[in-house]
């Protein structure tokens, strides 16, 4: 079973035109790929023609599929383009010493993306088309809670790391870099757990000069002994439920990324990660409360995620947005069926 599938990039890749490129994984699959360079012509006086780039991409798996789940196989298909395509601009940009080139996510891509599987042609929403749409009118409120948290990460600089980290592995399990947002998470988490370890010693009165030292400590002797005596709770790796979902959720998959090189995840590994990040924060946070080491205002309360996964997804809501941009109507002439594109 071939999947293939095009799509108009916002911007121009400088890479040579129209020739195909065959890359294959042994057990996995083929990759045929080209990229075409599109012209227009724009109304700017100052930017007379300006180019995008189209990237045209079959993937061939190794493995026949005997019954193809068209959900299942035409979502596994989009991700493992998505990631190919990444990974040749990546590899691109090193040996050709460009850096100007960026990779592209799924913002990048437009609202809907037709695939070909077999002799099936479906249509696939993206995320950001609804969600785009249910966003609520903006408001003062909103633009008052992003200040107020710029304010809190220049009175501490410790918050700053903890929540960009975190911002920024959020930015990635949207756009579907989950490799990225495993590493955030993992560095959001050291972050906060030097911090409590900071207070915890600053609460002992030590110099700023010995605590530093301490602050050197591995992680699984500082969470298990240091933290785990000052918070007057067993944190052990294996037996703390919360400890060891992260260690088993998220911890692990950061150490293979930097100790094995893997660097493929799907959706239900990353979204897992997340939750055990907010679980053990959480937990942490409220024993940092409990023994009076941080006060209650000050307490770091990460919350759900709005997870890109199909219960997730409102079909009417995607039809709206559809019609509105006349998308509806040529679905609707051309049979097609409409389902998300991504997600776990």
């Amino acid at each position: 079973m071939v999947v293939k599938l095009s799509f108009e990039l916002k911007y121009y890749i400088p890479i040579v035109d129209d020739i195909t490129f065959v890359h294959s994984y042994a057990d996995f699959a083929t990759f045929k790929y080209r990229f075409v360079r599109i012209a227009h012509i724009s109304d700017d006086p100052v930017i007379a023609e300006f180019s995008t780039t189209t990237i045209i991409i079959e993937f061939i798996p190794e493995i026949e599929v005997s019954s193809w789940d068209m959900e299942k196989h035409a979502k596994e298909a989009f991700i493992a383009c998505l990631l190919f395509i990444n990974q040749y601009l990546d590899a691109y940009r090193l040996a050709n010493n460009i850096e100007f080139i960026s990779n592209f996510t799924i913002p990048d891509l437009p609202p809907y993306i037709i695939m070909i599987i077999g002799d099936d042609t479906i249509g696939y929403t993206l995320p950001h088309l609804t969600k785009v749409a249910g966003i609520s009118t903006p408001s003062k409120d909103m633009t008052k809670l992003a200040t107020e948290k710029i304010i809190v990460w220049d009175a501490y600089r410790r918050f700053g790391v903890i929540d960009k980290f975190r911002s920024k592995a959020i930015y990635h399990l949207y756009t579907e870099e989950f490799m990225f947002a495993i590493i955030e998470l993992q560095t959001s988490f050291e972050a906060y757990i030097r911090m409590c370890q900071h207070l915890i010693l600053q609460k002992q009165n030590l110099p700023e000069a010995e605590i530093e030292k301490h602050l050197l400590f591995p992680l699984k002797n500082t969470i298990e002994q240091h933290l785990a005596k000052a918070l007057k709770e067993n944190l052990d790796f294996k037996t703390n439920t919360h400890i060891s979902k992260w260690n088993l959720c998220l911890y692990k998959l950061r150490n293979e990324i930097i100790h094995t090189g893997r660097m493929v995840f799907f959706g239900n590994e990353a979204y897992e990660a997340y939750d055990s990040y907010q679980e053990v924060i959480n937990y942490l946070s409220d024993l940092m409360v409990r023994e009076k080491l941080i006060s209650a205002d000050k307490n770091i309360d990460v919350t759900d995620l709005n997870k890109n996964i199909f219960e997730n997804h409102d079909p009417i809501l995607a039809k709206e947005e559809l019609k509105k941009r006349g998308i509806l109507t040529f679905l609707e002439g051309n049979d097609l069926e409409s389902k998300p594109a991504s997600g776990s």
